[in-house]
């Protein structure tokens, strides 16, 4: 079995950090990480349009990826299958 949310060390209140200091619509400027950054988004987001979501290729001088799914900015938030779909996504990223 790949990996898991759980297995992610990725805390809520570093998230919460990460999200204040980095907009979802926007990345900022600040100097590229150094590791693989994955980005989902919905296909009928008007609140982050792919583009902007492509954008985030920007923070990273390692591996980016987009992922595209059917529905609107809050789909995510509603699709069951997306602890499965992250952890292989997860997974597949080099090691």
């Amino acid at each position: 079995m790949g990996p898991t949310l759980g297995s992610v060390d990725l805390t809520t209140e570093s998230w919460l950090s990460f999200r204040r200091e980095r907009p979802a619509d926007r990345p900022t400027s600040h100097e590229p990480l150094a590791c693989p950054v994955v980005a989902f988004g919905g296909s009928e987001d008007e609140t982050v349009p792919e583009e902007h979501l492509r954008d985030w290729s920007s923070v990273t001088t390692g591996t980016f990826q987009a992922h595209i799914l059917p529905g609107d900015h809050f789909s995510l938030l509603r699709e069951d299958q997306l602890p499965d779909r992250i952890g292989r996504v997860l997974q597949a990223l080099p090691h």
